[in-house]
């Protein structure tokens, strides 16, 4: 691992992790409407 390599790994971690937060909000939040419109 370089220098920078080391510097960007927790940034990239923490893209990630917000872009999966909001996928599973947005999955969630479908999960919910789906189910009370079946209803």
């Amino acid at each position: 691992m370089t220098a920078w390599g080391s510097k960007a790994v927790p940034v990239i971690a923490a893209v990630v992790d917000k872009k999966l937060r909001l996928f599973i909000g947005m999955v969630k939040s479908l999960r919910v409407v789906w189910k009370s419109a079946r209803s």
